[in-house]
Order: C-alpha cells, then structure tokens, then sequence
C-alpha cells in the first residue's frame, strides 16, 4: 500500500510539473485589479510616509499631544500642593488602642503574653547597654502594620523608651543575627 501511494504522489508531481504556469494563471485573476496596493486613508501621500520621524525610524509626536495633566501627578501619600511633606493623619487610627479593647479578655499584659506563647516574640534581654528582642518564626508570618504594631504594644507595655533608651535590637530566633532595629520612630528592618 505504501509504495503504492508513494507511486502516484510521483506521478501527479511529474504531471504538475509538466504543464505550462499558464495552467495556474487563472487562480490570481482576482488581485490583478491591484486594489489592495490603494492606501486606506486617501489622505495619505506617498511623499508623506515619513513626516514626523527621525532618522532611525522613530516618530516625534507633537508637544501637545503627549502633554500630561497636572492632576495626572497626584500620589496617594503625598499632597499635591505640598510634594515635600506627606500627609500628616495618613498613619492615624492603625495602632492598637488597648483602652478600647475588653479588660476582662484582653489587656496589654495578656497581649504580650500570647505574643510570647505564639512565637512571634522569643525572648528579650540586654546586651551591654542596648535592649535586644528576639523575634521568633511567627513574627515574619504578619503583615509590616502588623510587625509595627506588636514592636509598639511591647515598647509601650515595657516602657523601654521611657528609661532613656533610644532604640530596641532585633534579632532572629535561629540565625541570632541582628535583623533590624525598632525606635519611637518606627520599625526598621534590614
């Protein structure tokens, strides 16, 4: 069977090969007329092909066409009148405000407590002068508000700033390297 097939594919490219191109005229007759070489925009000039392009092909649009709106350059943390400084009640109303939660269940002390219980605190002590929290595995488990504000519940609930120290080291639980650094300002991690 296959080499009967293989017989008349031979034959029919030998008889295709053997006709005249004249044969095959037929099937281009309808793009003779060329009415595809017609540009689309009739407007369209062949000497204007390259108006308002550079020498490497690129094109130099108008100045006022790619103009962007002052509103345009609005960014949600920052004023539009006042780029250098940002919004001063941007952060207001995201930490913990333990006056308002339920002093039979929770208060600062428990808080911190479960912190402890569920690893996100390890331990803390004090190396020389500076004040080090270790963090356990947890504590990379919460989102940065989250992180922000246990670090503030501890240092608020310890007082440690109020004892004249300026700033708490962090370390890691399995690596004991210093991983950041928690201040009044804020939390800083590496």
């Amino acid at each position: 069977m296959k080499l009967l097939s293989r017989v008349f594919f031979v034959c029919a490219a030998a008889l295709l090969a053997f006709q005249s191109p004249a044969a095959f005229a037929g099937h281009f007759n309808t793009y003779d007329d060329r009415s595809y070489e017609n540009p689309l925009n009739p407007s369209w000039r062949e000497e204007d092909r390259t108006a308002n392009r550079t020498p490497e092909g690129t094109i130099e649009y108008p100045h006022w066409l790619m103009d962007r709106p002052e509103h345009y350059e609005f960014l949600p943390l920052v004023s539009n009148w006042d780029a250098q400084n940002k919004h001063p009640q941007q952060w207001k109303g995201q930490d913990w405000d333990p006056s308002k939660w339920d002093g039979k269940m929770w208060t600062p002390e428990s808080a911190v407590h479960k912190f402890y219980e569920g690893r996100i605190f390890d331990r803390q002590y004090m190396r020389g002068k500076m004040p080090v929290l270790v963090v356990g595995p947890t504590f990379y488990k919460l989102s940065d508000l989250d992180q922000r504000r246990t670090l503030k519940l501890l240092s608020d609930y310890t007082g440690v700033f109020g004892k004249g120290y300026d700033m708490m080291e962090l370390r890691d639980w399995h690596t004991k390297k210093v991983v950041g650094a928690y201040t009044p300002r804020g939390m800083y991690l590496n």
